[in-house]
């Protein structure tokens, strides 16, 4: 009769998992305080999940009258960032850097396990308005733009900012700014557009 053994060997196999999501709501407030007519700039943050609004820069004049703002939404499954700006105008020396400008800041968020680098489209149906727009994530060394920047799992925090020259030009101008992210598996990352 034969002798024999039998060796078993067992394992646990898990996948990784690709997950990208804003997080957070803010925007840009500027007041005019009516009792010495100075313009107060003030930047709000609705931070996740609870969004309740905090002024990070600056306070709302008691006597105040609002002359322009920005503001961000977030959708609930977190896909989705709509962002407005009303009334925008030349304010130099304004926003966090005091570099001027029209400032939306969020968070974007891997919430997957695998790392990711991001495509990134941005489309403003306005060609006068489209160069003065800026993207860019900070956290990261060196400030890097959206294009082929690598995030591991965790939060980044980002800002879109808008400066508007000084020049009639820019009057009375308006358009529709989209800005479309998509995060690929780091090892499959090619440059260029959004598949």
């Amino acid at each position: 009769m034969p002798c024999g053994a039998i060796l078993t060997i067992t394992g646990q196999v898990e996948t990784g998992s690709l997950d990208l999501a804003f997080r957070n709501q803010s925007g840009d407030e500027v007041w005019k305080n009516l009792d010495n007519d100075q313009l107060v700039y003030c930047h709000w943050v609705e931070p996740y999940p609870t969004y309740v609004r905090v002024y990070t820069v600056g306070a709302v004049p008691a006597n105040g009258l609002l002359v322009g703002w920005t503001t961000s939404t977030v959708s609930l499954d977190g896909s989705t960032m709509t962002i407005s700006y009303n009334n925008i105008f030349p304010i130099p020396g304004s926003g966090w850097d005091g570099d001027g400008g029209w400032i939306i800041d969020g968070t974007i968020c891997n919430l997957g396990t695998v790392p990711m680098k991001l495509h990134a489209d941005i489309d403003l149906d306005n060609a006068l308005l489209e160069p003065l727009v800026t993207t860019e994530i900070d956290g990261l060394p060196n400030d890097p733009p959206f294009e082929g920047t690598q995030l591991h799992e965790g939060c980044y925090s980002f800002f879109v900012k808008i400066i508007i020259p000084d020049d009639n030009a820019y009057q009375n101008q308006s358009g529709t700014l989209t800005i479309r992210i998509q995060g690929v598996q780091w090892n499959e990352w090619q440059p260029g557009p959004i598949q």
